[in-house]
């Protein structure tokens, strides 16, 4: 249908896929291009013209003339900060933000600075207390993550004898499984042993690995609905309760801190 200006839709578009053009043609950067958009639009059919408009012109305003990267001089380099006690408070923010324990430190330390009155040196016996305090019971906290690092190394260890060694078989077969004994000419390379333990190996393996897959879904779920897990719930406990025993330093900052470290003291 007609619009209320007696012009098409279809002539609409067509005018404001000009006014496209003309701004591309008076983005260009030389008389050259120019001269080819010119070109372009006389030559070229209807949709191969518009496609080159659009391909020169945007060509044309890539070859605008850009100032060259400007290198830092020596002034630049030496006021520079060095150490993380040198950066502004905006930047320790957002750093602190981020989970840089760094950052963190520092903002508890200026945090001591302002509450107590005392220079960044003397605040040091404070934040010392503070980040002892924030280490307090871990090492029984950690005990879960010790647990489970002997029990993967071991079991990373020992499923090679298990499944390979004909000596390590036998006495597990001997003991636990009680299995027949394929004949000595099938238990000659560590293959055929291998194939041989695997008929009582594959179904643990199989079953633990699957334990570990749903565990994994079941996380990523929680972490969903916002339940926290083990981690996390260990963090936000103790920067609650370094807040608590603070209370007359930031709660924020102090929680900002706690959560941004280790669980065990840094060496």
């Amino acid at each position: 249908p007609a619009s209320k200006r007696g012009v098409r839709p279809s002539h609409r578009r067509q005018n404001q896929t000009w006014t496209t053009r003309g701004f591309l043609f008076r983005s260009s950067a030389s008389f050259g291009m120019r001269a080819a958009l010119h070109s372009a639009r006389r030559s070229l059919p209807g949709s191969a013209r518009k496609r080159e408009w659009l391909r020169l012109g945007v060509r044309a305003l890539a070859q605008k003339s850009a100032p060259p990267p400007r290198k830092p001089s020596l002034e630049e380099a030496r006021a520079m900060p060095r150490e993380v006690y040198e950066y502004p408070p905006d930047v320790l923010l957002l750093m602190a933000e981020n989970g840089d324990w760094d950052a963190a430190k520092e903002r508890v330390v200026r945090e001591i600075m302002c509450v107590d009155h005392v220079s960044w040196d003397e605040a040091q016996p404070t934040f010392d207390k503070i980040n002892k305090a924030n280490t307090k019971g871990m090492f029984l906290a950690a005990f879960p993550y010790r647990l489970g690092v002997f029990t993967a190394l071991t079991a990373f260890l020992g499923s090679f004898p298990m499944v390979f060694d004909l000596h390590t078989a036998l006495v597990f077969n001997e003991l636990y499984v009680t299995t027949d004994v394929p004949p000595p000419e099938d238990l000659e390379t560590w293959l055929e042993v291998g194939s041989w333990t695997w008929n009582w190996m594959e179904p643990p393996l199989g079953q633990l690995s699957f334990a570990l897959l749903c565990l994994q879904f079941s996380r990523a779920q929680m972490q969903n609905m916002n339940i926290k897990p083990y981690t996390q719930w260990l963090k936000d406990t103790r920067a609650r309760r370094l807040a608590l025993e603070f209370p007359q330093y930031n709660g924020k900052i102090l929680e900002d801190f706690a959560r941004a470290d280790f669980l065990l003291d840094r060496v």
